[in-house]
């Protein structure tokens, strides 16, 4: 491993960035370079932001003013190296570089411009590189970072995880990325993580001040990220396809993408059915989420419109029958929103769910119910103080098991007759 110069040279690629980016990468330059296979250019929000002032006041981001600033990043670090940049760098493209840098989403994205199959540069955006550990695990699992706890490791290692991981984007071809990712992300994301976690410990054995435990705590993270929300399901998917220490049962990253070869690596066997037995969990929370949403809002309406208060003593059944078609796209999209919002929340209709023997004779899916689990318990042990999290559990307990739901073939007993009010007389 060559030594870091002040230009970012390290051997025959290049990571460009400004002086204190670069101080801010650190030891893990050469890493990510390898890990790219190429130069790489890394942008923070602090290196392009341009605060927007109005009457003294920073109140947003100037985006006109910070898509230059970008520009001139570019032309000054990475065109003189690579002048065929320039044709990439449209407004269109500028634009969308600067807004995921400014909104906070860590990304990559390599260049082939011989379309040879292997990238001839890649830019990394990492909008933070201040982020600590809660925060970082907090964005790979939604948990309020104030909520987590015991964490191995402090910020840098996180933040290395990252940047391995985006460099190891750069490392697929670009063609394959664009023509597939969209389609199938699973394969790229798996690829990215085990080049990350094989990065890392190679760093951790060369002497880089790095803590060993944390790329497990990484992987529990994305396994306990995943189970009810949408943005990082694909991430539980591949967290829990990576399988023992630092990715162990997938290929070589650095023989994962052959020279040329824009085909897709294929999905790994190991753990291929505990990620299925993840949907099915996903879809059971999100769904029930989405049926309690749901029925609360119908109650709103009635409550708003005076209607029968009826409502309130059918709720608990309401929500049973919801539960009966969870696996519909809009329920699970509607739960979805809200898990994102509360995944605190989630846990504890997981947890109800359970209860209820949902999921008795699924026992890949209770396994993955006992990981979710662990990982509140040893990272986020406060959650049950949580206000979302005590308010969904009792709400869960109203909720009788599906089999037990009134339906319109188990109508609830003793009904009494509704009261009509007398007509006003003529």
């Amino acid at each position: 491993m060559t030594d870091n110069r002040p230009d970012g040279r390290q051997g025959r690629h290049a990571l460009l960035a400004t002086d204190s980016t670069l101080s801010g990468v650190g030891a893990i330059a050469p890493y990510m370079l390898d890990a790219a296979g190429t130069d790489v250019m890394v942008i923070t929000r602090d290196d392009i932001a341009v605060p927007l002032v109005q009457n003294g006041v920073a109140a947003r981001t100037d985006m006109d003013a910070t898509v230059r600033r970008l520009h001139d990043l570019f032309n000054r670090l990475a065109v003189p190296l690579h002048p065929e940049l320039q044709d990439r760098l449209t407004p269109d493209a500028l634009h969308a570089i600067a807004r995921g840098i400014v909104t906070g989403d860590e990304s990559s994205h390599g260049f082939d411009f011989d379309h040879d199959g292997h990238n001839d540069f890649g830019i990394v955006s990492m909008p933070d590189l201040t982020m600590g550990a809660a925060a970082a695990v907090g964005e790979l699992t939604r948990i309020p970072p104030a909520l987590l706890r015991n964490l191995p490791g402090d910020g840098a290692d996180y933040r290395a995880l990252v940047l391995l991981h985006e460099a190891s984007h750069i490392h697929q071809p670009e063609d394959a990325n664009q023509a597939l990712y969209a389609e199938k992300p699973l394969p790229f994301e798996i690829d990215a993580d085990h080049g990350a976690l094989q990065s890392y410990d190679r760093a951790v054995r060369d002497g880089v001040p790095l803590d060993p435990a944390v790329p497990d705590t990484f992987r529990e993270a994305r396994v306990a990220g995943g189970f009810a929300v949408p943005g990082t399901l694909v991430e539980a998917i591949y967290g829990m396809a990576a399988g023992g220490p630092s990715g162990a049962g997938l290929p070589s990253h650095s023989t994962h993408w052959a020279l040329g070869d824009h085909g897709l690596p294929a999905d790994p066997t190991q753990g291929a059915q505990e990620a299925a037995a993840m949907m099915r969990v996903n879809m059971a929370v999100n769904g029930m989420m989405g049926a309690i949403g749901t029925v609360r809002m119908l109650r709103r309406y009635a409550e708003t419109n005076r209607m029968s208060s009826d409502m309130e003593r059918f709720f608990p059944d309401a929500a049973a029958m919801v539960l009966s078609v969870k696996d519909t796209a809009a329920m699970v999209m509607t739960g979805g929103v809200m898990a994102a919002e509360n995944p605190v929340a989630s846990l504890a209709v997981m947890q109800g769910l359970r209860d209820k023997n949902l999921f008795a004779d699924d026992p890949q899916a209770l396994q993955y119910m006992e990981k979710v689990e662990a990982f509140y318990d040893r990272h986020a042990p406060d959650y049950r103080n949580d206000t979302g999290y005590r308010e969904y559990t009792e709400t869960m307990r109203q909720i009788p098991a599906p089999q037990d739901a009134v339906t319109p073939a188990r109508p609830v007993p003793d009904t009494p007759p509704r009261k009509t009010p007398p007509a006003a007389a003529p």
